[in-house]
């Protein structure tokens, strides 16, 4: 795949999260106000979130097939330890948070609020700087607009040699399972 394509997925992820955390604060706002009404559609919004919560954990979870895997080749060994403490602390806050959320009713709403803004925070703070990095790396341009196809050799059936001069057999396009070499036997 190329860096390109990785890289604008990795803009998608990071709006998407970008999202997750307005939607938090959001339900937040409703969720500490004094209407005892508002507190509950708060408490609704912020349970009904569970879908977002585990596409957060996703991206903190997924390391090699995410976009993310992108930046590794071009971030020092320093920075890629602090994007896997970002994500650690994220799922770390993020648990806090959802504890609290379990616990909380329109009448104590007011425990999970600190531990959901602090959600909202590191997840900001980790796509920004995350942003950061990916202006760092260099574009499409850079990259070898074609690749070299492999040489394939035809294999020959055991014992049988390659003359120089005559032309091999075409062998068949599929091979019955019971023809294929097993080296057991």
């Amino acid at each position: 795949m190329r860096i390109q394509h990785w890289i604008e997925e990795l803009h998608k992820e990071q709006k998407g999260l970008l999202r997750i955390a307005d939607h938090i604060e959001n339900a937040l706002t409703m969720a500490s106000e004094t209407d005892f009404s508002r507190r509950r559609r708060g408490l609704v919004k912020l349970r009904d979130m569970e879908r977002e919560f585990r596409r957060v954990l996703e991206h903190c979870h997924t390391q090699e097939h995410s976009p993310e895997a992108t930046l590794h080749p071009h971030l020092s060994l320093e920075e890629i330890a602090r994007v896997d403490a970002e994500h650690e602390k994220i799922v770390r806050v993020l648990a806090e948070f959802r504890e609290e959320l379990k616990v909380a009713t329109p009448d104590r709403a007011t425990a999970m609020v600190i531990p959901g803004m602090e959600a909202a925070n590191e997840l900001r703070n980790h796509v920004a700087h995350e942003a950061k990095l990916l202006e760092r790396i260099p574009p499409a341009s850079a990259e070898p607009t074609h690749r070299r196809k492999a040489k394939t050799r035809k294999v020959l059936p055991h014992g049988a040699r390659r003359s120089k001069g005559a032309r091999p057999e075409r062998e068949p396009r599929y091979i019955s399972y019971t023809m294929e070499p097993h080296p057991e036997l």
